[in-house]
């Protein structure tokens, strides 16, 4: 007898904290502590090497010395050069993912007349979050 007692009581008890329960809220991109990424941005010789964020359909542009070669991308299905532009450094994210912006240029000055020509080449990496 003690043991129905017990189960029922145990029924009744869930019974009741189920009618309190609510479902957990689903939190949205802003209180989930993510940031958003921004429509443009503008990036130089200082930010060799780095990360950054861009929106969907935000504006890339990479100014960087006429030494550099024309960047390039590595994932144009997310981030492409953007279309009718004249400026070989402007891409446009197109859909969430991650590419990485990519040029080099000479290592070494121009050789004087009758000396060796260095070959070695200095990257320019720039990885980018698109989202």
């Amino acid at each position: 007898m003690n043991r129905l007692r017990t189960s029922a009581a145990a029924v009744v008890l869930a019974a009741s904290l189920a009618g309190c329960a609510t479902p957990p809220a689903t939190p949205s991109p802003a209180s989930a502590g993510s940031t958003e990424c921004p429509a443009k941005v503008t990036v130089e010789e200082s930010s060799n090497g780095s990360s950054i964020c861009l929106a969907v359909r935000g504006e890339l542009t990479v100014q960087l010395a006429p030494q550099w070669a024309n960047p390039e991308t590595d994932n144009p299905g997310v981030l492409a050069h953007a279309p009718d532009s004249s400026a070989t450094g402007v891409f446009i994210g197109l859909s969430t993912g991650q590419a990485t912006v990519h040029t080099d240029r000479s290592a070494c000055p121009s050789p004087k007349p009758g000396e060796l020509s260095c070959h070695a080449r200095e990257a320019f990496p720039l990885h980018v979050v698109v989202g």
